[in-house]
């Protein structure tokens, strides 16, 4: 059973049995996320704690006043197009728990400079379209 919540704007998908949350999209709530964006390791939700795991497809699209963002140690996935046209975004440090970066993650992200990517076994998809340097 999954549970959709907006927690400290933040919107997630909660799995009840794996207590899991997977950060997704504020699009079809006519929201957007702005400026600098944390996520946390650990939400809360009715008293209960969810460890957030991944980043949904297409959670970040569009999204072009979001200029950082800040992943945590426990996200193992980023989604297909997750950050497709953040055009504000500059910079974006992967945590060493990212084992995995879908289709197309970062295209379009016209600011983006610099990727920095942790040390570890991450499948990069070489049709993530953007000009940034990607750096390990």
């Amino acid at each position: 059973m999954a549970n959709e919540v907006c927690i400290d704007g933040i919107w997630y998908v909660l799995n009840e049995e794996t207590k899991e949350a997977m950060v997704t999209s504020s699009y079809n709530r006519r929201e957007e996320y702005r400026g600098r964006v944390i996520i946390p390791k650990v939400v809360v939700y009715e008293h209960k704690k969810y460890t957030v795991t991944s980043i949904e497809n297409y959670t970040f699209s569009d999204c072009d006043s979001l200029t950082s963002i800040t992943i945590p140690e426990s996200v193992m996935s980023i989604g297909n197009y997750a950050f497709i046209n953040c055009c504000g975004l500059t910079t974006i440090i992967i945590p060493r728990s990212v084992k995995k970066i879908e289709d197309s993650a970062f295209s379009g992200c016209s600011g983006l400079t610099s990727i920095v990517v942790a040390e570890n076994n991450v499948t990069y998809d070489s049709r993530n379209d953007c000009n940034a340097i990607i750096e390990t």
